[in-house]
């Protein structure tokens, strides 16, 4: 059998980098959404717009999803 690596801090990490991200994304939604300079509406378009462009990067240039 082949020897299996350990990458308990690759995934420690990659979870790491997960929460930041959420969390400055909902920062800054609520920012945004309590100075009223976008409508609820537009912002949260606009965060499920970004997420889908960069899921379809993801799926078009590398093949961390798997093979299409």
């Amino acid at each position: 059998m082949p020897e299996r690596k350990n990458n308990n801090a690759a995934i420690a990490s990659g979870l790491l980098l997960t929460v930041i991200l959420w969390g400055g994304n909902n920062a800054g939604t609520k920012w945004l959404v309590s100075t009223g300079a976008w409508p609820p509406i537009f912002t949260g378009g606009t965060r499920f717009f970004v997420a889908g462009l960069i899921l379809l990067a993801v799926l078009r240039f590398t093949n961390l999803l798997g093979r299409f």
